[in-house]
């Protein structure tokens, strides 16, 4: 977290818009929302299923490759918890996110 978003280093920064805010994303220059609804990657099963009633789809969700990891939050320390605070600190604010 150090080497990428305060060094900035290239080999750990390798593509630039891979680090920018949600919120640049999908947000006017006025800070308003360009989309009707924003799903969480935390919620996957419930989002894929909302959005495919939502576009009348019949389709499944396939689970290739299972993670093996913990929680994100056990890989973070007091200083990468707030390197990553300052950065997006729109997008937790907007999006409601917490590190608990």
């Amino acid at each position: 977290v150090h080497w990428c978003f305060e060094q900035k280093d290239p080999h750990y920064r390798d593509r630039e818009l891979m680090f920018w805010p949600q919120a640049d994303w999908l947000c006017d220059e006025n800070g308003e929302l360009l989309v009707d609804h924003v799903y969480r990657f935390e919620n996957l099963e419930a989002a894929f299923a909302d959005l495919t009633k939502r576009l009348n789809l019949s389709t499944e969700l396939p689970h290739l490759k299972p993670s093996q990891r913990k929680a994100y939050q056990s890989y973070y320390d007091q200083q990468t918890r707030d390197i990553v605070a300052s950065h997006f600190a729109q997008d937790i604010k907007r999006f409601d996110y917490r590190f608990d």
